[in-house]
């Protein structure tokens, strides 16, 4: 239901059994005021003068408050009980380090990241170990030193196909539709819409099969005794249900993704909370649980990596290998099925439900192919813009994450991988005024640009520069041979100077 102002306000789900529904209330300008989860529970959100998120309020709980901005970026955080997160970022906007720490003070998580020239992280220093990351020339991924899985090391094809995979003995092997037909005793088949239908895992099979919209709807599996698990989805393509061993979960999404899970007689048995108007099931703020409420610590990308409650304590940890398969901490005491932005993990298959499609982390690859690339295909094989085979030839295989790039890119909703985005850079005068009028960030614009070009210590106390045209000066001097980033502290130090 859609009020006066075209903004939803009420959504209900008959998923047979039962209905299930949930609400939006608006301010004035259209932001989100409140969301009224599946079991009647009333979030409020608050906004400060330039229309950031301040505060998540839950009823009889507390409130997860945004004490600061970086930019239009979350700098520090509050959550009800006491516990603490805080964000840096470099002069780049590119995360720096992300600390989490209990009411006592005690260290959560604490992640610290490094990044090439390029933007790719080369390095996550964490409090369970070091990372370290290379990748070729067309940024994919090859190498991982992991503290926690073997080291990693892989190589691709042009198309990004992997070829080998340390660990695994033997190749990996394609059919010309980027298809994988073989690995280490493992082998596929598929249909001619390029889904694949069986799975050889030394000898136990798996049969996979599709709706009309190559929807994945049912699981079989022969070994050590046949078993099918079951899928249904509505005509959006969310998953509404799944049945395991008889016993039916059900799925409510709102605009920010999965919210709920709910039993066969429509009881809401996990709440999941986000930031109103989020990528869609990426960054997760809590997850209720009956009462009790849990608050998710995650990565750069939003990837869950510990759960913990309203005295700190960690209730759920997982690690991941670079594709995202998880190892998660026996001491957990609660179940977490989220995983990289936009993914729910099965266990029952191992796969994760990524909207569109379903995501296997052992191999990198998805199930099915892009459902974009479908007008492509012609019979049994697929055609190719040119441009694409000039350009960026990683984009040609329909299967693969985030072109090879797991480490620095999510894919939320199945279709195509992308960076996070860094803050947009104003284009023009007006745009520039308009922005710094509302941040009122020039200060810190003009110690970044400090910093930055005398390579000073990012916890150093020196004051900004006299005037903007002394940094403008120096951005000049020293802007020769240095990457294209830098001229975002140009555009902005420049047209600062010309308004003086």
């Amino acid at each position: 239901m859609y009020g006066a102002a075209l903004r939803k306000t009420v959504e209900t789900v008959n998923y047979g059994p039962f209905e299930k529904s949930y609400s939006y209330t608006y301010y004035k300008n259209g932001f989100k005021k409140s969301f009224t989860s599946p079991d009647g529970i009333i979030y409020t959100y608050g906004y400060d003068g330039a229309n950031q998120l301040v505060s998540v309020d839950i009823s009889g709980v507390g409130s997860i408050t945004v004490n600061s901005y970086t930019w239009s970026r979350p700098a520090e955080m509050t959550l009800p009980g006491g516990s603490t997160k805080v964000f840096e970022y470099d002069p780049l906007m590119r995360v720096k380090r992300i600390t989490a720490k209990d009411p006592g003070q005690n260290i959560i998580m604490d992640y610290r990241y490094t990044y090439d020239g390029m933007d790719n992280i080369v390095g996550k220093a964490t409090e369970h170990g070091n990372y370290s990351y290379g990748y070729d020339d067309l940024y994919r991924l090859i190498s991982v030193d992991n503290p926690d899985f073997c080291d990693e090391a892989f190589s691709y094809d042009p198309v990004g196909n992997r070829l080998t995979s340390a660990g695994i003995a033997g190749a990996w092997s394609y059919n010309s539709n980027n298809e994988l037909l073989s690995y280490d005793g493992v082998s596929y088949e598929y249909d001619a819409n390029g889904n694949t239908i069986q799975k050889d895992d030394n000898g136990a099979i798996t049969h996979y099969s599709y709706d009309v919209e190559d929807r994945l709807i049912e699981v079989t599996r022969d070994n050590p005794q046949p078993t099918t698990y079951k899928y249904y989805y509505d005509p959006f393509g969310r998953r509404l249900w799944k049945e395991v061993d008889g016993t039916r979960t059900y799925f409510m999404y709102s605009d920010e993704g999965l919210v709920a899970e709910l039993d066969s007689g429509g009881n809401v048995t996990k709440f999941y909370g986000y930031r109103p108007n989020s990528t869609w099931t990426t960054d997760p703020l809590f997850m209720k649980i009956g009462t009790e409420y849990y608050f998710y610590q995650n990565d750069h990308l939003g990837t869950p990596q510990k759960l913990t409650s309203t005295s700190g304590a960690v209730v759920w940890s997982g690690r991941y290998s670079s594709f995202g398969e998880a190892i998660v901490d026996p001491l957990s005491t609660i179940t977490n099925n989220l995983r990289f932005p936009g993914q729910y993990y099965d266990e029952e298959t191992g796969l994760h439900y990524n909207y569109h499609r379903y995501y296997d982390p052992g191999t990198g690859r998805y199930f099915t192919a892009d459902p974009r690339r479908s007008a492509q295909r012609q019979g049994n094989s697929i055609s190719y813009p040119i441009s694409s085979l000039l350009s960026t030839p990683q984009e040609l295989s329909s299967y693969h994450y985030c072109l090879d790039s797991p480490v620095n890119s999510a894919d939320p909703l199945g279709l195509m991988g992308q960076k996070p985005k860094l803050p947009k850079i104003p284009k023009g005068p007006d745009e520039w005024k308009k922005l710094i009028k509302r941040y009122k960030k020039w200060p810190m614009i003009a110690k970044s640009c400090k910093r930055f070009l005398n390579d000073k210590d990012e916890n150093c106390d020196e004051e900004p520069f006299e005037s903007c045209q002394k940094c403008c000066k120096a951005i000049a001097k020293a802007i020769a041979g240095t990457s294209i980033w830098h001229t975002w502290f140009v555009a902005c130090t420049t047209f600062l100077c010309m308004s003086e």
